[in-house]
């Protein structure tokens, strides 16, 4: 991806909504943008009241990266009751998976730091036959969930680096938790 731009079928009322959310992965990215694009009262491109606004993000290479992205820091979007494009563009042009795009009054449901956050890396990410997972602090536990909320695999390696064997695992993605000194933290993984 260099850049991509998606129009919305008519325009989204975000105005009540605090966050946009989206999770990213790539293995090339060194930067993320997102901009939203509100068309204005008119509906129309060039219409004379568009209004836009772009944000960056630095994401965690080979990992899914989950921003909530306070509506806030869009500061140019002084309007959002008509959003009519979202552009995504990163550099330097990569792979880029995408998932997980809405607008919401509150942070992600999870209710944990992600990967990112916390300085807990994992890798790679897909996987195939192993994952590791490695922390700054004493990992106490790690926990593989498949989409149903079903806990399919679990380790508790009180150590700092931990390898877990994936290749029983079925393709498709999972929800990976880590404690790590006693904090919960959440990432994507996709099994091959």
């Amino acid at each position: 991806m260099n850049y991509f731009g998606v129009d919305v079928t008519g325009t989204i009322d975000a105005t009540p909504m605090l966050y946009f959310h989206i999770d990213v992965w790539t293995p090339d990215l060194t930067a993320f943008k997102v901009k939203l694009v509100d068309f204005g009262a008119n509906g129309v491109y060039q219409g004379g009241d568009d209004v836009e606004f772009e944000v960056t993000r630095i994401p965690t290479l080979s990992g899914w990266n989950h921003y909530d992205i306070p509506l806030s820091e869009f500061t140019g979007l002084t309007t959002k009751g008509h959003i009519a494009q979202l552009v995504l563009s990163g550099a330097p042009a990569g792979t880029v998976y995408i998932d997980n795009v809405y607008f919401s009054k509150k942070a992600s449901t999870l209710g944990v730091a992600n990967f990112e956050m916390s300085n807990v890396m994992m890798y790679p990410n897909p996987v195939t036959n192993n994952v590791t997972i490695e922390a700054k602090g004493l990992i106490d536990a790690v926990s593989i969930y498949n989409l149903l909320g079903q806990e399919v695999l679990v380790k508790s390696p009180k150590t700092n680096s931990t390898t877990l064997q994936t290749s029983e695992l079925k393709k498709g993605v999972y929800i990976v938790k880590a404690v790590v000194d006693g904090n919960v933290t959440s990432t994507k993984m996709i099994k091959n």
